[in-house]
């Protein structure tokens, strides 16, 4: 598209900075950039654009509301896994429910702004910075690609909010959680959860081979998602590398895989997978919570979500006094610093314990 000029032409009581340009196509084409009734605030407008086609920095306005750029821009990332993915259609699409209708050149600092305050204070401060993230990625791709002239998500503050905590259940609750659940097909998810901290997707992706009965080990290294694009469940490598990971099992979970790969091979021979759905078939987390809620409400067994029992193998660990590297390498963290910030309620408890532990040592002859 070559810009062949940029002029005044007065309309009625009204002033308009035109742009004459030529389309890809070679055809010459004018198009109104601005206009008002002021003849100074003409001139002043026309000499803006003038000044920003010499500095390289006007970009020709096109029609293109900001729901359309979004949709299009997520349709057509490869960079991103198909949880990442599904995610971001659920970000987006409440984007564009919103402020979507506003012309994408238009969109200004005000109107993400009171998204955010209109619509995201029922969310936790992560789940805020998640939509911040991806209108971050999509004004700095729209600037890159020059659909705008400036990334508006410069002078938008990361929203902030309460830090979320996630519940856990204490050790005698494991116990009679697990006790509670024999016999049925939540007994081996929510053992591997609570005693190895695995998330629901890397059980419905563990398969049988990944399961070392001689050295009581586990290979995590597959995970099962479902793909909104394919409209399927598929099993793809963790996210990051440190998901991938061996971690040493208790002997009676070992037994209890032993037993329960037993009974599966009678109902459902040739499965390769650990965990399956009622029929044998492959699962994953978005069929998979539904169902775990409503089946311990029925029993009357603690309502919480199944990843809090991730988060009780992770309060468990810290409290017995495993070292929180070791327990950020079990829990497939990839940075110890995810580990901290998520379990700070434990890490507070653990502080109080060692001021009680080095008091009794400094003062205890004085005590005495």
């Amino acid at each position: 598209m070559e810009v062949k000029s940029i002029f005044l032409r007065k309309r009625g009581n009204k002033y308009h900075v035109m742009c004459e340009y030529r389309t890809q196509e070679g055809k010459r084409t004018q198009k109104s950039l601005c206009s008002c009734t002021s003849s100074r605030q003409a001139n002043k407008d026309l000499a803006l654009y003038k000044a920003k086609y010499l500095q390289s920095e006007f970009i020709l306005p096109k029609k293109l509301s900001l729901g359309e750029y979004l949709s299009n821009w997520l349709d057509n990332r490869n960079d991103i896994g198909p949880t990442t993915y599904d995610r971001y259609k659920i970000v987006v699409n409440e984007i564009n429910a919103c402020i979507g209708k506003i012309e994408l050149q238009k969109v200004l600092p005000i109107h993400i702004n009171d998204f955010y305050n209109n619509n995201l204070s029922r969310l936790s401060g992560k789940t805020k910075q998640i939509y911040h993230k991806v209108l971050n990625k999509a004004f700095k791709d729209a600037y890159k690609h020059q659909y705008i002239n400036k990334n508006i998500m410069d002078f938008v503050d990361t929203p902030k909010g309460k830090k979320f905590t996630g519940n856990f259940l204490s050790d005698t609750e494991s116990q009679d959680m697990i006790q509670s659940l024999e016999n049925t097909m939540y007994e081996v998810p929510v053992t591997l959860a609570i005693t190895l901290g695995l998330r629901i997707s890397e059980i419905c992706g563990l398969k049988w081979n990944k399961v070392n009965f001689e050295n009581n080990t586990i290979t995590i290294d597959t995970i099962a998602v479902w793909h909104e694009k394919e409209k399927k469940i598929i099993l793809k490598e963790p996210k990051s590398e440190a998901g991938k990971r061996v971690l040493t099992c208790p002997v009676e979970v070992v037994n209890l895989l032993k037993k329960h790969k037993i009974q599966q091979a009678a109902t459902f021979p040739g499965t390769e997978l650990v965990f399956t759905n009622a029929h044998g078939k492959i699962t994953c987390a978005r069929s998979f919570h539904t169902q775990f809620r409503n089946f311990i409400r029925r029993h009357n067994l603690p309502d919480i979500r199944f990843h809090d029992l991730r988060h009780t193998n992770a309060s468990i660990m810290l409290l017995a006094g495993v070292d929180i590297k070791t327990a950020s390498k079990r829990l497939g963290h990839s940075e110890i610093g995810i580990t901290m910030n998520t379990y700070t309620h434990v890490l507070a408890q653990l502080e109080k314990e060692a001021s009680d532990k080095i008091e009794n040592v400094i003062y205890k002859k004085a005590r005495n």
